[in-house]
């Protein structure tokens, strides 16, 4: 199910890529030129690691 990037939440579990991750933290990133984007800390329930 696809889902908007401003509603993920850090707590959640998502599924990307046909693995499921954690969301660590969640930060809006809004530079002084350009358009806002979205940084996601995530870590595979699989494997642990983090991206």
């Amino acid at each position: 199910m696809k889902q908007q990037a401003n509603l993920i939440r850090a707590g959640q579990v998502i599924e990307h890529e046909g693995n499921r991750w954690t969301v660590l933290k969640q930060q809006i990133i809004t530079p002084g030129k350009g358009g806002a984007f979205i940084q996601v800390e995530m870590r595979n329930l699989k494997t642990g690691n983090k991206t």
